[in-house]
This record gives C-alpha cells, structure tokens and sequence, in this order.
C-alpha cells in the first residue's frame, strides 16, 4: 500500500489499538465527528460524563505509529481517508501505555475530523488495571488537535473496575498531547 501524501504526526484523539474495543463504535465515533453537532457542543456521549468526582491531568508521549490511506491515492478531491495505529506512553495521573487506532478524514489544508479507540494498561493515580477508550476530535491545519475522549463504560478491569470518566485532548502539533479525565471509580 502506498503511504498518505503527506506524513501526519497523529497523536491521541481517541483510540483501541491492539485491543480493539468495538468497530460499531468506531463508526459511531466516526459519524459523530463529522456531525455539526460534534463541532459546536462535543460528541453526544458527553453529556453522560461524570458531573462529579476526581480530576486528573496527564501527558502523553507518541511512541510508535503506523499511517495507511484508505481509498485510492491522489482522490481528485483532496480530501484524504488515512488510518493510524499507534502507541503513546502516559505520564502523570494516568501512567501506562496506550495501544490506539483512528480514522481520520483530512482536508486539502491538512485540517481534519478524526476518532478512534484505544486500550490504556497501566495506573490510574497508583490503582493499575486497564481500560478501553474512545474518543472523537479535530485537527488544525497546523496539527494542533482539540479532542473528547471517555473510558468506554464496563471496560476498566483490575483495581480500575467500574471506572466511568470523560476528558478532553489537546495538542499544540507536537507528538505529545496534554489529557484532563474527570472521573469516578466505585
């Protein structure tokens, strides 16, 4: 397979890697990406986010990635389909690695609308175990990415059972990404 026109340094907007979580929500994630709904208020799930419990903040370093473009190459309309597995090592509140997978539309200025699943293995403010993610975002012309993300409810496993949370992702178009989660753990 050919490799996209252009490399694209995709770092955490949403998310299941290796581990996949569930490919209806991968479409899912996707249709609500490109919605006008999406880009105005979030992803529909968001309004089911914890409204109380704790915060945490956490930096994500890219690791490794893979960038396939999907559909013939040069499409006469500019606009790119690329998937991107990759995976990203978490520090701060959240310490672990990240085994993630995006579809992306790109637009001709290199802008687009992306999401994804990914699986986090590691601590959660020191209780390990791991969790399925999903996540629903965008990307600037200058790779600055402005995403949602959530853990996908019954997915967390060992001391992390039962944690539902919601967060957002922000890059300024460097491989690593700044995260907040708001969560809450039984």
């Amino acid at each position: 397979m050919e490799k996209p026109r252009r490399r694209r340094t995709v770092v955490l907007v949403a998310v299941a890697g290796a581990v996949l979580v569930g490919v209806a929500s991968a479409s899912t994630a996707l249709a609500w990406s490109q919605s006008d709904h999406f880009s105005r208020s979030g992803p529909p799930w968001q309004r089911e986010c914890p409204r109380t419990g704790e915060t945490l903040t956490a930096t994500v370093d890219l690791l490794d990635q893979t960038v396939t473009e999907i559909g013939p190459p040069d499409d006469p309309s500019g606009t790119q389909i690329v998937d991107t597995q990759f995976q990203t090592e978490f520090s701060g509140g959240l310490k672990g690695n990240g085994y993630h997978v995006y579809i992306e539309v790109v637009q001709p200025d290199g802008s687009s609308k992306s999401s994804g699943l990914g699986r986090f293995v590691g601590e959660l403010d020191g209780r390990s175990g791991t969790f399925g993610m999903e996540a629903a975002g965008t990307m600037d012309s200058n790779g600055a990415i402005s995403s949602y993300w959530r853990i996908v409810e019954g997915s967390a496993t060992g001391e992390l059972t039962g944690l539902r949370g919601c967060g957002t992702i922000n890059t300024t178009g460097t491989p690593q990404a700044h995260i907040t989660l708001k969560y809450q753990l039984p």
